[in-house]
């Protein structure tokens, strides 16, 4: 039996969530994971992002790796059908990596375990992978006594992961003991050392008109080689330059140039005029036909230096996606792997709870709870028979989703009243879930969303 507490719509509004009291504690007490709270649910299949696609000769040793620096290793013969036989030729193999909240929430995969007092506990991912291959478009799997290894980028360095098997028959994480020590993904190491220093940028000799005063330099094109290719180079004031009539007058001896302004072919010019220093801001001009032969060699040398500034651009892309270090381990079995260690509270509030969409009129059962400056995903269903369980310490988000992707929330800000509210661990809340404005139809949005908390 239930017996309902009545709120006034002033503390409904200043809550923003509804509050029962079950009398009963057969429901609450229940802690057994059922296969509806622990099977893998997507919330929104087609936001997922792509799986690695890989063809591989089943014949030969392969070794392929992803754009974040997981690297699988197949040896040749390894793999067999489902009747036991090595099979041959092209082999298409798939390989998903979830690194942050936003892969996991997507995937669906449960990120819950009981721990040994029965409770639910949730998983603090140091990386999870799902690993599978066919051939001829029938499914292959690792052949008896035969290993394939991964070694699985991670974006954690810490130590203290286990590394976990999930049993889709059972819908468990089996614990498979400590994993080892991450070690350097020397890939990142070598392509970051391999990116090489940034070329400096052409600068264009402006065109002289016949108002310009102008005069000559000795410029020594073996201390300033970017002079190499031009010929005739008369000089001006730069615009906005206090004018010095020793430059038009004599001769500049030991002249040096420095360029101060890339952009507007700005130097800076220092020598000596008869006993006088000089410093000035200069820039080289040309007439004529010198100036047309000059801006062809220019947008040449324009031309070659982006490409170089984007393929230097693109290869350091390739290593911020690159994860620092990696976590090895051999598979006797293709499956879903995730190196985790149980995320500890420091304090710990728990009730039941539904979600409410007060803009559809709708009650969702499942959400997910974005917990500490880690951003850990902890999902939460109302079918699972397990407490919402929350750090009122850290900072808290809860969201989830419409079938058309829309995202709503219940802000950390909300938490605060939750948390000197007086709810036990019997309570029902219904949170009222706010528009944001956000709709997930990529990954890249729900981690656009992410990153504003």
């Amino acid at each position: 039996m239930k017996k309902t507490i009545l709120l006034s719509l002033v503390l409904l509004a200043f809550f923003s969530c509804t509050k029962t009291t079950k009398k009963t504690t057969a429901e609450t007490n229940s802690l057994n994971v059922k296969a509806v709270a622990q099977g893998i649910d997507q919330p929104l299949p087609n936001a997922k992002k792509e799986p690695y696609r890989f063809t591989i000769n089943a014949d030969e040793d392969n070794e392929v790796m992803t754009e974040t620096g997981s690297k699988i290793t197949i040896p040749k013969g390894s793999l067999v059908d489902a009747n036991g036989k090595t099979v041959s030729g092209k082999v298409e193999l798939e390989f998903e990596e979830f690194h942050d909240a936003s892969d996991i929430i997507l995937s669906g995969i449960p990120m819950n375990i009981t721990t040994e007092d029965g409770e639910m506990g949730s998983f603090e991912s140091a990386g999870m992978f799902n690993i599978s291959a066919t051939h001829e478009g029938n499914e292959v799997r690792i052949g008896n006594n035969k290993t394939v290894e991964v070694e699985m980028a991670s974006f954690r360095e810490e130590a203290d992961f286990n590394f976990y098997e999930f049993d889709k028959k059972e819908m468990k994480w089996a614990d498979k003991g400590a994993a080892g020590a991450p070690v350097v993904n020397e890939d990142k190491v070598l392509l970051e050392k391999s990116i090489a220093p940034e070329p400096t940028k052409p600068f264009e000799i402006k065109k002289a008109t016949s108002s310009d005063l102008v005069f000559e330099l000795a410029v020594d094109k073996k201390r300033n080689p970017e002079f190499s290719s031009f010929d005739n180079v008369m000089w001006k004031m730069a615009e906005g330059s206090k004018s010095n009539s020793e430059l038009f007058a004599t001769t500049i001896k030991n002249p040096e140039l420095q360029c101060i302004d890339n952009d507007k072919s700005i130097f800076r010019l220092t020598g000596r005029a008869d006993d006088k220093a000089i410093d000035a801001k200069v820039q080289p001009v040309l007439f004529g036909k010198n100036w047309k032969k000059a801006q062809t060699a220019f947008r040449a040398k324009l031309t070659n230096y982006n490409a170089k500034v984007e393929e230097i651009n693109e290869q350091r892309r390739q290593a911020d996606k690159m994860a620092s270090v990696r976590r090895g381990m051999e598979l006797s079995n293709f499956g879903t792997y995730n190196f985790d260690k149980l995320y500890h509270l420091k304090k710990k509030k728990q009730f039941n709870a539904l979600f409410f969409i007060p803009v559809l009129k709708k009650v969702f059962k499942k959400g997910w709870l974005i917990q500490g400056k880690e951003k850990i995903a902890i999902p939460y269903s109302r079918s699972g028979h397990y407490k919402f369980t929350y750090d009122p310490s850290a900072t808290n988000t809860v969201i989830t989703f419409d079938r058309d992707g829309n995202l709503y929330e219940f802000k950390g800000t909300d938490f605060h009243q939750i948390t000197n509210s007086e709810i036990s661990a019997e309570d029902e809340f219904t949170f009222r879930m706010r528009e944001t404005g956000y709709k997930v139809t990529t990954e890249g949005d729900l981690k656009a969303y992410l990153a504003t908390l």
